[in-house]
C-alpha cells in the first residue's frame, strides 16, 4: 500500500487575535499545527488533550469495579448482578468515548 505524502503547503494569514484563539485551541488539542488544521479541515472535531485522560479514568474505574464484583460475588452474591450491571456500563462508557474520538490510545 502507498502511503500519503503531504507536498501542498497552505499559508494564512492571521491577526493577533485569530493566531492566540489558534495557537491555544492547538495546544488544548496536544496535536501539532499541520495535524490540528488537517483535522478541522477535514470535518473532524479535534479532540481536546483530557480524552486520553478521561478514557484512563474510565478503564481505571472499570477496574475497581471487577475488583469490587470479585469480592461482592464471595460475601454478598445476591448483588453481583448489579455490580455486573455497572461494569457492563463502564465498558460501554469506554467504548463510545474511545469511537468518538478517533481510537485515541492512552499514555
Amino acid at each position: 500500500m502507498r502511503t500519503k505524502t503531504r507536498v501542498r503547503l497552505v499559508q494564512v494569514r492571521m491577526t493577533e487575535e485569530e493566531f492566540g484563539r489558534f495557537t491555544k485551541q492547538v495546544k488544548n488539542s496536544g496535536m501539532n499545527r499541520s495535524t490540528y488544521a488537517r483535522n478541522v479541515l477535514n470535518g473532524s472535531e479535534p479532540p481536546d488533550r483530557n480524552v486520553p485522560y478521561l478514557i484512563s479514568e474510565v478503564r481505571n474505574a472499570g477496574e475497581a469495579l471487577r475488583q469490587i464484583l470479585e469480592l461482592t460475588e464471595q460475601t454478598l452474591p445476591e448483588h453481583s448482578d448489579e455490580i455486573r450491571q455497572a461494569l457492563e456500563r463502564n465498558r460501554q462508557a469506554e467504548k463510545l468515548i474511545f469511537s468518538a474520538y478517533g481510537g485515541i490510545t492512552c499514555h
